[in-house]
């Protein structure tokens, strides 16, 4: 429930002038968020359908990292205190499958839950910026603020892209946020925890390894290959 506004949307500023509460703005950016990342397919992720064959000849390890990534779920609809996730390994591995049986669970558990891939996040803050084509739905602060204050962040596919001065920053101003006020976090990254700072800076770096426990995530090879092969084959 909102502090502010007690869940009424509006707050009164004085006599009989109210506003629209400052949570409605990032309620509304949070369902933006899920509208366009969450496809059919992400909605559909579950812990019960992962399918075990992709990961024949890592199926010990594989079955502990469900086990954790379980495990958080059900700490965070428990309202007990948890590390965050961090799911590394090469693309194509599950990575981004295993976040979003995560992200069911809590949605369905009605817990606020912003899943956005951290590209377009960064190309979202930086629209905010262009006065050229009217005014921006949303301005940079109603961005950052969601993503630093929802309840459960999952940030898909911190990879290797070009990570500008600018973009580390925001990546930190974030972190450093949720770190500070203890909220759960999951990362799907294709970098390398000892070289992660050399792409998003030692100070995002830093806070990633204080905010989440990694877990490596390696299928016997790239799904998207072993699935197209199985389809290949069925049709010869």
């Amino acid at each position: 429930m909102c502090d502010i506004c007690g869940d009424r949307g509006i707050v009164q500023v004085e006599g009989t002038t109210f506003k629209i509460c400052d949570c409605m703005i990032k309620r509304k950016i949070l369902n933006k968020f899920k509208d366009s990342k969450l496809s059919k397919q992400m909605l559909s992720s579950s812990f019960a359908n992962f399918n075990y064959d992709y990961y024949k000849k890592n199926i010990v390890y594989i079955k502990k990292a469900v086990q954790l990534a379980q495990d958080f779920a059900n700490s965070v609809v428990n309202g007990q205190a948890t590390d965050g996730l961090m799911l590394t390994g090469r693309a194509g591995h599950g990575k981004t499958y295993l976040a979003c049986c995560i992200a069911n669970v809590l949605i369905r558990k009605n817990i606020a839950t912003l899943f956005t891939v951290v590209p377009d996040l960064l190309d979202q803050i930086k629209s905010t910026y262009n006065k050229g084509e009217g005014k921006p739905e949303y301005n940079e602060k109603d961005l950052l603020d969601t993503a630093r204050e929802v309840q459960v962040l999952i940030l898909d596919d911190l990879g290797a892209h070009q990570y500008t001065e600018w973009a580390q920053g925001k990546l930190f101003t974030i972190l450093n946020h949720r770190i500070n006020f203890n909220l759960p976090t999951v990362i799907t990254t294709n970098l390398d925890l000892k070289d992660m700072d050399k792409t998003i800076g030692e100070r995002a770096a830093s806070r990633i390894i204080q905010l989440c426990q990694p877990i490596k995530i390696e299928a016997d090879d790239d799904i998207r290959m072993q699935k197209r092969l199985a389809k290949w084959n069925d049709a010869t």
